[in-house]
């Protein structure tokens, strides 16, 4: 045999041992790959899960708040009425005081309680 007969040899045996390499390569990488799309798919059907239960607490929390902003409309209003029989039975400004507190405390409730809905909107649309 002569050299260039061994070295053609030898070419051929690490050609053959990098196309084993380059094959068990290739299969790690799609075994990595397909546990990958697995572990997406996994998280995806959880991520839709908690966004429908982020949903239904959203609109939840509407209904509390506009039911909230109603009783604070009610309560507003029987202030308002409250006022209104005082101012005719005394001239009290002490009293009157009081209840332009009340009125303004709940002016600001009110005022948060919008506040409180536009942030949940406003998170809903993003």
């Amino acid at each position: 045999m002569t050299v260039l007969e061994i070295l053609t040899v030898l070419l051929i045996i690490t050609a053959i041992g990098l196309a084993v390499y380059v094959f068990i390569a290739l299969r790690k990488i799609t075994a990595s790959i397909q546990n990958m799309q697995r572990d997406f798919h996994v998280i995806t059907n959880k991520a839709d899960r908690v966004l429908e239960n982020l949903n239904k607490t959203s609109e939840r929390i509407d209904r509390i708040t506009a039911e909230a902003e109603k009783q604070w409309n009610e309560i507003e209003e029987g202030i308002y009425s409250i006022r209104h029989r005082i101012s005719r039975l005394s001239g009290a400004s002490s009293i009157l005081d009081t209840v332009e507190t009340v009125r303004s405390f709940t002016s600001n409730i009110k005022s948060l309680i919008k506040g409180v809905s536009a942030f949940i909107e406003s998170w809903k649309s993003n």
